[in-house]
């Protein structure tokens, strides 16, 4: 799934979509992966915010993964909801740009 939303988030940067939607399909694809896996060592949660603390417990600070890892997927994870919920801020394209396109 995270690989076939990925796949989604880059046809839309390429096609002019939307910065929102973009964005989504970014946070969706590493939100996807992230449960992946802590499925594979038996661990998981249907909520969102849940998800990320388990991963930063369980990857990052054992040292699996970097914290840049969990940097951007917590900036992900924020700025639908800022834009959303809070502040309602327009998102840009070169914020869209740059979570489809890390890290290659």
């Amino acid at each position: 799934m995270a690989e076939a939303v990925l796949a989604d988030a880059q046809l839309l940067l390429r096609q002019g979509g939307s910065a929102w939607s973009i964005i989504n399909r970014a946070y969706y694809a590493m939100f996807y992966a992230t449960a992946a896996f802590l499925l594979s060592i038996g661990q998981g949660s249907a909520k969102h915010s849940r998800v990320i603390a388990l991963f930063d417990r369980h990857f990052v600070k054992s040292g699996r993964f970097p914290m840049e890892m969990s940097q951007w997927l917590h900036k992900a994870f924020e700025l639908p909801q800022r834009s959303d919920y809070q502040d309602m801020d327009p998102l840009e394209q070169d914020q869209a740009r740059t979570l489809v396109q890390w890290p290659e």
